[in-house]
């Protein structure tokens, strides 16, 4: 049987941990600021900062960044044969928890900054910067996008073949006093059945979109427009974000990469393309005695 092939990995953060642990503790645990880590700091917006010793571009106390964003890249994979092959192949990079963003991250919108977003058009975007390009022309790019939620959560049960099937969760009140159950053997317990419970989220973006920057930023270059990155972010937005111009609009402020996907990729060259990415952040290793 030939060796299956890998065309996608995922991780989870080290930043995504954190906050997703941080929610759990509340206030019981103190919230450590890791600017350094932020999106903002590396695109200079709204910087998380400290003035005489109070965080300013931070949550409101007691607030954890949540998962509200996505963004794209365009270096998710690399080839794997020569380029005198018929058919060349590729394979995708394998992310680490410790990294921070993505590899080659593209602008879901760039747009001349005199005909930016309208405010309705903003709503959907985050992570706004203003690039000048060689000609002089400057333009708004948007580097992230609201993502879309289902409105529950799923619960399934995975048994030690890896096979899953959904968990029929009752409310009831027979196991506020639970039977003990013995183990029936006294070594590690290997591939028993587990309980995970996850949320699906959607992630859109349209050629269209992709297009604005591949013809500013890559000067049309459509082998560019194949998108191989997918970037899970939290955050907070700030509903009384400036632009450079006093224009106010609504950004995300202490944005970090909570989860990371690597693929062979998508062509997204025709404007009329559209992608619809389904993705589960998931958690949860719960014993299920049956």
């Amino acid at each position: 049987m030939a060796t299956p092939i890998a065309t996608e990995y995922s991780t989870d953060t080290i930043l995504g941990m954190i906050n997703q642990y941080q929610a759990m503790m509340g206030n019981n645990v103190n919230y450590n600021y890791y600017p350094n880590t932020t999106l903002n700091r590396k695109y200079g917006i709204y910087v998380p900062k400290q003035v005489s010793g109070v965080w300013e571009n931070v949550p409101p106390a007691g607030t954890v960044p949540s998962i509200a964003y996505f963004g794209v890249g365009i270096r998710g994979f690399y080839n794997i044969t020569s380029d005198d092959e018929i058919s060349p192949l590729s394979q995708p990079y394998a992310p680490k928890a410790t990294e921070m963003d993505l590899y080659r991250p593209i602008p879901i919108r760039c747009v001349p900054k005199n005909h930016d977003l309208t405010p309705a058009e903003r709503v959907n975007y985050r992570m706004r910067t203003e690039i000048t390009m060689d000609d002089g022309n400057v333009y708004a790019c948007y580097w992230l996008k609201k993502i879309e939620f289902e409105s529950s959560l799923n619960i399934n049960v995975i048994n030690g073949n890896g096979e899953s099937s959904a968990y029929e969760f009752t409310d009831s009140t027979v196991d506020l006093t639970p039977t003990p159950v013995a183990p029936t053997t006294p070594s590690v317990i290997a591939g028993s059945t587990k309980v995970v419970v996850s949320a699906n989220i959607k992630c859109e973006i349209t050629g269209a979109e992709i297009l604005e920057a591949i013809n500013v930023i890559y000067h049309g270059d459509l082998r560019r427009a194949r998108i191989s990155e997918w970037g899970i972010y939290t955050g907070v937005d700030n509903t009384d974000a400036r632009t450079p111009g006093g224009e106010i609009y609504t950004e995300a402020m202490y944005v970090q990469l909570a989860a990371k996907r690597c693929t062979t990729g998508v062509d997204m060259s025709n404007s009329s393309s559209e992608q619809h990415e389904i993705l589960t952040i998931q958690n949860g290793n719960l014993l299920l005695l049956d």
